[in-house]
């Protein structure tokens, strides 16, 4: 499955850059138990303190996908909902 093998690289690519990549709110169509989806649909969240770096991950994350649907023969369309400068959480917080 495409959307498992994707969830793996972007573990993987978080893990490399020493960031955090989660993959969540998948959906399949159609749901059911016994049938093969026609599409997916899921939101792929990533983060690094360093914006350099996650870049990269964006970068890395992004070819990984058009590889995977390349190999599968699958085609895909990539919307950014939100893409926020990274910043660094109060000392007072972290040790909270």
């Amino acid at each position: 499955m495409a959307a498992a093998e994707l969830m793996l690289q972007v573990e993987q690519i978080a893990k490399a850059y020493q960031g955090v990549g989660t993959i969540g709110r998948i959906h399949f169509e159609p749901g059911g138990a016994n049938i093969i989806p026609e599409s997916a649909s899921f939101m792929i969240d990533f983060r690094h303190t360093d914006a350099g770096k996650r870049e990269l991950m964006k970068t890395e994350i992004e070819l990984a996908l058009r590889k995977i649907c390349e190999k599968r023969s699958l085609q895909y369309n990539l919307t950014v909902n939100m893409d926020i400068p990274p910043v660094l959480c109060s000392n007072t917080i972290v040790d909270m």
